[in-house]
């Protein structure tokens, strides 16, 4: 008896353990798209300036959420990310808007995939 109530406590834990990653995952995810839009924005209106500062607050924040999801997600995935996000810092260092917004819609669909990909919904378990 006291194997089974062992065995229900560890399976709770476990499952809520899972549901709170999953949130505080979706949290620093849901932060990070919105200045990844804000991005964007200055790009259409080719604020450089705007634009580099955005960049390197995105790339400070990377540094610490990568390393906390590296423990959720595939590390080549994360990698591809910060690949996408230095060249999204030279475009913009380069002035190019159609190549820099072509790297924030790259960096917008991973952090889609990532998340969807293994978030707990039907889709994932069948």
């Amino acid at each position: 008896m006291k194997t089974v109530i062992f065995a229900g406590v560890i399976l709770i834990l476990i499952i809520m353990s899972i549901v709170f990653a999953n949130f505080y995952i979706l949290q620093k995810v849901d932060s990070f798209k919105t200045v990844l839009n804000d991005i964007s924005r200055a790009l259409e209106l080719e604020d450089w300036e705007q634009s580099m500062e955005l960049i390197e607050t995105v790339e400070g924040a990377w540094d610490k959420l990568s390393s906390q999801l590296a423990v959720f997600f595939n590390h080549g995935e994360l990698r591809d990310m910060g690949v996408t996000m230095a060249s999204l810092k030279t475009y913009i260092m380069q002035n190019e808007k159609t190549e820099a917004m072509a790297q924030v819609s790259i960096l917008s669909f991973g952090i889609k995939h990532i998340t969807e990909k293994d978030s707990i919904n039907i889709k994932n378990i069948f």
